[in-house]
């Protein structure tokens, strides 16, 4: 996904629920929808809770706004369930060097 850069700006409307990732209208933003398993990735993954909050099924446990994570490559998470009031969160990646 292409990174589409902006200082301070004030975030567009977020697409409906149900809205392709990969649908134009769903640019910036896409859905991580619930899952049946935990993820894995080759990448460092930072994130932060903005607005709403997320429900990590296998742990039964929910996080709110400001929330944080740290992950290595390779850890598993998830599957995850938005809140009612839906998740926004930024999330940064970092590449492992090899």
């Amino acid at each position: 996904m292409p990174i589409h850069e902006k200082e301070f700006s004030t975030p567009p409307p977020h697409p409906p629920v149900g809205t392709p990732q990969n649908s134009p209208s769903a640019l910036p933003w896409y859905s991580i929808a619930p899952g049946t398993k935990p993820i894995t990735h080759t990448y460092i993954e930072e994130v932060c809770t903005l607005r709403g909050g997320l429900e990590d099924i296998s742990l039964g446990k929910s996080w709110g706004m400001g929330a944080y994570a740290y992950r290595e490559p390779g850890m598993e998470h998830g599957p995850y369930r938005a809140t009612k009031d839906g998740c926004l969160q930024f999330v940064k990646v970092v590449p492992v060097k090899k």
